[in-house]
């Protein structure tokens, strides 16, 4: 975390025209750093400071060492130029978002691999429904990011959505699309070992760094050809253990 700068200017109105996610805006930001333990969850803030490429936020939720003096922290957080009225597109994901519209749903409509926010520890965590169990109080929820899952209560979930910055408009993120695929392969075979630890494999690959993170529906065939590596050397793996408990021949896998 950020040490906040120059604090007695926290009020401060100073503004750029057109610039979204103003002062006094209530906003979202999304933690990325693997250090300290928060990757891939939501924490609620208002916006107390402006600048050039970036907007200094109050958490609601974490007090820290570096805190304003309601003792709350305060933290400077990076923004895309679109932000700052510059017209363009953004080149990727954001970290800063104003808070995403109510999407009211029946415990019916929470399909497996819909992905899904959770309300927990004062923020909001990204991941996806991991079970079968329509109409159920309680839902298996798989946490990509930190390769948890745990039993959630409906009343905690919502729907995820994805902000465009250009645009201002909440799209649905859907059905992350690591599990639809898994889905296919599963109906033209069978998995060897179980989908977590496909999904660990995956992430691990150096071609996952071009996708950048698991949240992006896109590059569909590049996720595809992933998947069939990691189960393809499984399939291998199985088939030189079954050869030598059985004494035969060492098999050769056709690529």
């Amino acid at each position: 975390m950020e040490d906040f700068e120059n604090s007695s200017n926290i009020t401060s109105k100073t503004s750029f025209p057109h610039q979204k996610l103003q002062i006094d805006e209530w906003v979202e930001v999304r933690k990325v750093s693997w250090e300290d333990g928060f990757q891939g969850s939501w924490f609620s803030g208002t916006v107390v400071r402006c600048g050039k490429l970036k907007r200094h936020v109050r958490y609601d939720n974490i007090v820290n060492h570096d805190f304003d003096k309601l003792g709350y922290l305060v933290e400077k957080v990076s923004v895309s130029s679109v932000l700052d009225g510059v017209f363009g597109s953004s080149s990727k994901r954001g970290v800063i978002r104003p808070p995403p519209p109510s999407v009211e749903f029946d415990k019916c409509d929470l399909k497996y691999g819909m992905c899904v926010d959770v309300n927990s520890m004062a923020a909001w965590w990204e991941g996806v429904v991991y079970d079968h169990c329509d109409g159920m109080e309680e839902r298996s929820v798989f946490f990509p990011d930190s390769g948890d899952e745990k039993k959630v209560r409906i009343k905690d979930i919502r729907i995820t959505q994805d902000w465009d910055e250009v645009t201002d408009k909440w799209e649905r993120r859907g059905k992350w699309l690591f599990l639809e695929l898994i889905e296919e392969c599963e109906r033209e075979s069978y998995l060897p070992v179980s989908v977590k630890q496909i999904w660990y494999d995956v992430r691990k690959k150096k071609e996952f760094s071009t996708i950048g993170e698991w949240t992006l529906n896109v590059k569909k065939d590049l996720w595809r050809q992933m998947i069939m590596e990691a189960v393809g050397d499984y399939f291998a793996i199985t088939v030189k253990e079954v050869s030598s408990a059985l004494k035969l021949p060492e098999l050769r896998m056709v690529k």
